[in-house]
């Protein structure tokens, strides 16, 4: 009794089209399942009027990317306990089979306590579940997508880790690594070339874990949980 909410619906754009439907409540059901202090969670999921909607936890706090443009490059100490947070609610996720899709800084709320927690399932996607989004369709953010999301490849858990990756390296910097281009040249980036080399000043460790993170071959990143793990250890 008396918890604040919100309410997530299906653009009126969006309302016609049956695949954005089936979408939007496929995601929502999917999220539901993830119970985590690091996810916001989704307590309920249903159709009014033809209108798909999500009931979820209101955090009332700003999101990373806020922070960022406010403030600029994040203390390495900060960059790693809130880093770790968001590992522990993305292993979460993973484990029931969800792979985010668009983790990025806007898509991290801080609530009180500095206590982050990942939201925005607009593209989450069932590991096992049938792909309804249009051929061809970019699905994410550029800058924060992987390698292999721009190649007609399925793909797995390991995208949510580069995304995850991009994020600290954004924290640290104040900007992604590839943010100064148009999408053509984002993704050819994105694909082909490294990041320009954090600042020396920044934690070894830290920095090696952003490098292994956004590495352009899936098998060489960690998981989420092995982040943690490091993170934890940076600590």
């Amino acid at each position: 009794e008396g918890q604040r909410l919100a309410v997530k619906a299906l653009k009126p754009e969006h309302r016609d089209d049956s695949e954005a439907r089936q979408r939007f409540l496929r995601e929502a059901r999917a999220m539901h399942s993830v119970a985590h202090p690091h996810v916001v969670r989704i307590h309920a999921v249903g159709e009014e009027r033809g209108t798909p909607y999500a009931v979820m936890d209101f955090i009332d706090g700003p999101d990373l990317a806020e922070v960022i443009k406010a403030g600029g490059p994040i203390e390495p100490g900060r960059v790693i306990r809130l880093g770790e947070q968001v590992a522990r609610g993305l292993a979460a996720i993973h484990d029931e089979g969800i792979v985010h899709r668009d983790l990025k800084p806007h898509n991290v709320l801080l609530a009180d306590g500095d206590h982050a927690l990942i939201a925005d399932f607009g593209v989450a996607h069932e590991l096992d579940a049938t792909r309804i989004t249009g051929t061809g369709k970019l699905v994410g953010t550029p800058a924060y997508m992987a390698p292999e999301q721009f190649a007609k490849a399925p793909v797995d858990a390991a995208v949510d880790l580069y995304a995850f990756g991009t994020m600290l390296y954004e924290m640290l910097a104040g900007q992604p690594p590839f943010h100064e281009l148009d999408l053509v040249n984002t993704i050819r980036a994105v694909r082909e070339q490294p990041p320009e080399p954090l600042p020396d000043h920044l934690p070894q460790g830290l920095r090696d874990l952003v490098s292994r993170l956004v590495a352009k071959h899936p098998d060489a990143r960690p998981t989420a949980a092995q982040a943690a793990e490091t993170l934890a250890a940076l600590a």
